[in-house]
């Protein structure tokens, strides 16, 4: 829509802040309205396009040459401003170029990178290591994993032999009972001792059951004999 006429760098006396100021030669004809407007002003229509977003930046036009354009394109996230009419031309504000933002935060990121104390962080990771190897390593970690799988092993043979003996008990009483019932068949079943014997057949009849579940309950939790038995 038009194209450069100049450029100049102007610069503040006081701070000394140097700007590159571009003249560009728009031509309002090749920015044509699709349908009739009230006014033709230029900087009317142009102020409109800067309150929606328009701004004024750099590009590359040939990597080869390094030549550059400029663009207008619509920035609609950017805070809202106004052609500014204080120079001698109106002036479009506008935003760094892409490759200036580009340069900017890899330079931003080098010098946090710079700030960081490296030294001091590899250090510390170093030290750590070395810590984890010693502690893994070391003849007290040894020795302690050593006591944990004797002191396992231990509490296997204890859950083993005891539940052999809760099967030799339960064994014993079956045969006991068995004993019991074969004189019960021979005694007068109205007799003292035949009564006593019946009494006595069902205490250990109880006992044998309590036994049974109790082998069973070992059986699926051998734990209970260290950790007693769970709610």
């Amino acid at each position: 829509v038009g194209e450069v006429d100049d450029i100049a760098v102007k610069f503040d006396p006081d701070s000394l802040e140097m700007k590159v100021a571009v003249l560009l030669g728009i031509e309002p004809d090749r920015i044509a309205p699709i349908k009739a407007i009230k006014t033709h002003a230029p900087n009317v229509v142009m102020n409109k396009f800067i309150e929606r977003g328009m701004r004024a930046q750099l590009e590359t036009g040939s990597l080869l040459t390094g030549q550059l354009f400029v663009s207008l394109e619509f920035h609609p996230d950017l805070p809202r401003k106004s052609l500014i009419t204080t120079g001698k031309y109106p002036e479009i504000p506008a935003v760094p170029a892409t490759m200036d933002q580009l340069r900017r935060t890899v330079t931003d990121v080098l010098a946090e990178i710079r700030r960081m104390p490296l030294d001091k962080i590899a250090q510390e990771i170093l030290e750590t290591v070395e810590g984890t190897n010693y502690l893994v390593n070391s003849p007290d970690t040894q020795e302690a994993v050593h006591n944990l799988n004797a002191a396992l092993g231990n509490v296997e043979k204890l859950t083993e032999g005891i539940d052999q003996r809760v099967k030799s008990l339960h064994l014993s009483l079956e045969k006991t009972l068995a004993k019991a019932r074969t004189a019960m068949e021979l005694a007068d079943p109205n007799s003292p001792a035949a009564v006593n014997l019946n009494s006595a057949l069902k205490e250990l009849a109880s006992a044998a059951r309590s036994i049974r579940v109790l082998t069973d309950y070992l059986e699926q939790h051998p734990e209970a004999l260290v950790q007693g038995k769970s709610p």
